[in-house]
C-alpha cells in the first residue's frame, strides 16, 4: 500500500550492502541521511561458511524494517549442486534444464535451497516484516547459471519457486520483483507471479531520468506493474524525473564504488537527492506495520488514449487525444531530444521533412511512448 500511495508521488531512496548496514552507516556519516530501502543478499547462506552466519540478512531486514525500512532481498545463489561455490554461467556448469525433471539430483538440491531461505522468510513472516523479494535477477543476461539455457527453464524455475514458497511453505510477506533485460519477453514469469517489475541500469555518470526505458516498460506491461531502479551504477537525478514524469518505484546504487566514488554519484548528488522533496528518505517513512493505503482507485495505470500515426503521402505524424495533448518531445535512438512541442489542442500534426531515417520515440506528457520509424 505505501509502494502503491507513492508510485507517481515520489521516489524511494535505497542503497544496496554488502556487510550488515556499511553503506547506510557511511551515508548516514556523510550526508546525515539514511536511505529508505536497504539491499539484503542470501548470498552466503546456506554453504555452510564458518565465518558467516546465515541469520544475518533476516536479522539486517527485521532491524531496517523496525526503524521503518524497507528490505529489498536479492539471492545470488551458488551452484545448487555444491560442486562449486560460483553462480557465474562461465564458472560453473549446473544444469537449470534439470528443473523439468523431478526425479533429478539437480532438481531436488535447488528445492532443497529454496526451502532453506523459505525458513529465514518465514521467521521475518512471523515478525511481521514484509520484504521486497528479487530473486533470479537480470535471467535473459545469460551471465548467471539461472539463465544459461534459456527463457523456458527459468520461467518454470521462477513459478516452482513461488508455488513451493509461497503454496507449501506459507510464505506470504514477499512482494516479488521480477528484473527485466532487453527483448526478455518470453522469459517474463506472468502477471500472477510478479508484483513489481525491476530494470538493473548501470551507465556510469549517466543521471538522467531514464524516461525511455520507462515508457518502454510501462507501455511493455500495460501500465499495470510498479516499475524501479531495482539496481544501478549511477542514480537518477531527482529533478530529471520530475521533469520527465519518470515515475520509478524506488532506486538502489549497488554498494562499494557505486555508492562512494564520484565517477558514478557525487556526495553533492547524494546530498542533494537525501534532502530533495521528491525523495523519501527513512526520517521520513511511516510505521508499516501500521500503514493504510491512502488512495482509493483499486487500479493504477499509466497511460491515456493517444492515438499517433503518420499521413500516407508526405512526411507529417499526426497525433490525437481525449483531452489537451500538452507536451510532446521526440527523441532519436541514442535518446537525445530532436524537437519540443507544448499545445492545449487535442490534436496535433509534426512535420518530419527534416528528420534523417532511423528509429525515434515519441513521449507525450501523459507518460505514454510510441516508437516511430521513418
Amino acid at each position: 500500500d505505501f509502494l502503491y500511495d507513492n508510485y507517481g508521488e515520489k521516489i524511494i531512496s535505497g542503497v544496496m550492502t554488502l556487510n550488515s548496514m556499511d553503506e547506510i552507516n557511511w551515508l548516514q556519516s556523510k550526508t546525515g541521511k539514511k536511505p529508505a530501502l536497504v539491499g539484503i543478499d542470501f548470498l552466503h547462506c546456506g554453504r555452510g561458511y564458518t565465518w558467516y552466519d546465515d541469520n544475518t540478512p533476516m536479522n539486517d531486514a527485521r532491524n531496517y524494517y523496525n526503524s521503518n525500512g524497507i528490505p529489498a532481498l536479492c539471492w545470488h545463489w551458488r551452484d545448487p549442486s555444491r560442486k562449486t561455490e560460483e553462480f557465474y554461467t562461465k564458472s560453473t556448469l549446473f544444469d537449470i534444464n534439470k528443473i523439468f525433471n523431478p526425479e533429478s539430483d539437480d532438481y531436488k538440491a535447488m528445492i532443497e535451497d529454496i526451502d532453506y531461505i523459505s525458513q529465514f522468510l518465514l521467521q521475518l513472516q512471523n515478525d511481521s516484516v514484509a520484504v521486497l523479494w528479487r530473486p533470479l535477477h537480470e535471467a535473459a543476461g545469460g551471465w548467471f547459471w539461472w539463465g544459461a539455457k534459456g527463457a523456458a527453464p527459468c520461467k518454470a524455475l521462477w513459478q516452482i519457486m513461488f508455488d513451493r514458497m509461497v503454496n507449501h511453505n506459507g510464505v506470504r510477506n514477499l512482494i516479488w520483483v521480477w528484473t527485466r533485460e532487453p527483448n526478455d519477453e518470453a522469459w517474463y514469469p506472468g502477471d500472477e507471479y510478479v508484483d513489481i517489475v525491476g530494470r538493473d541500469i548501470y551507465k556510469d555518470g549517466d543521471h538522467s531520468s531514464q524516461v525511455l526505458e520507462f515508457n518502454q516498460m510501462n507501455d511493455l506491461y500495460g501500465g499495470n506493474k510498479m516499475l524501479s531502479v531495482s539496481e544501478c551504477g549511477s542514480f537518477p537525478d531527482p529533478d530529471e524525473l520530475i521533469s520527465d514524469g519518470a515515475a520509478w518505484s524506488f532506486f538502489m546504487p549497488w554498494y562499494g564504488d557505486f555508492v562512494r566514488k564520484d565517477k558514478y554519484n557525487s556526495m553533492a548528488l547524494w546530498k542533494k537527492t537525501l534532502t530533495h522533496d521528491y525523495v523519501i528518505t527513512l526520517d521520513q517513512m511511516p510505521n508499516l506495520r501500521q500503514y493504510e493505503k491512502q488512495k482509493t482507485n483499486d487500479v493504477f495505470q499509466i497511460g491515456s488514449s493517444m492515438n499517433v500515426y503518420p499521413t500516407r503521402f508526405n512526411n507529417e505524424i499526426n497525433i490525437s487525444n481525449n483531452q489537451a495533448i500538452g507536451k510532446i518531445s521526440i527523441y532519436n535512438i541514442n535518446g537525445i531530444l530532436i524537437k519540443n512541442i507544448k499545445t492545449s489542442e487535442n490534436k496535433l500534426i509534426i512535420n518530419t521533412d527534416n528528420f534523417s531515417k532511423g528509429i525515434y520515440f515519441l513521449k507525450s506528457e501523459t507518460r505514454k511512448t510510441f516508437k516511430l520509424i521513418k
